[in-house]
């Protein structure tokens, strides 16, 4: 059996801080928290029902008035991002924005985010993940473990930093948190 990578090679990502502000972050909080019976168990891949064995956590879909501000964020850092990461420029047809909190023994296992299958190609190019929490920080975890590719492939764990973005391939065999 021949591998291609002869040597493990960590994918690219880059975390981006102080993205929106603290106005924004502490907004957002308080929306989170005013719709907090709102949120849902996650489902993983489209399916009906929650997948427990990959994925612990609540998410919600609607953003409310946060959701435009957020996603004119993105546009605007996207062609840096597309550059940090030596990915091709995207011009999204759609931004996907979820709110995902993630308590106490909540995980995602390893995946790939790219979503194949579609007839169309891949729905997904680029990954980010925003980080937005209370201070002072009142949890401990919470970190994002990076894959690399090829044999006997290290991992890095990408703590989580209030007002952070993490940007990252939707090819990568990524994050798994903890």
């Amino acid at each position: 059996m021949t591998t291609l990578l002869a040597n493990p090679v960590m994918l690219p990502h880059h975390v981006y801080r102080n993205v929106m502000g603290d106005e924004f972050v502490d907004g957002l909080l308080d929306y989170v928290y005013a719709n907090r019976d709102r949120f849902e168990v996650a489902k993983v891949g489209g399916k009906d029902e929650a997948t427990l064995s990959v994925r612990v956590a609540s998410i919600l879909n609607d953003t409310g008035p946060y959701r435009a501000l957020f996603e004119a964020k993105v546009r605007e850092m996207l062609p840096q991002v597309t550059k940090d990461l030596g990915v091709p420029a995207v011009d999204p047809k759609r931004i996907e924005v979820q709110l995902a909190a993630h308590g106490d023994g909540a995980f995602y296992a390893r995946h790939l985010d790219i979503q194949t299958g579609s007839q169309e190609g891949p729905r997904r190019l680029v990954s980010m993940v925003y980080y937005f929490y209370r201070l002072p920080k009142a949890f401990t975890g919470g970190a994002l473990r990076l894959y690399a590719l090829g044999p006997n492939a290290p991992t890095q764990d990408v703590e989580p930093a209030r007002d952070s973005l993490l940007a990252f391939p939707a090819w990568a065999p990524t994050p798994s948190s903890r």
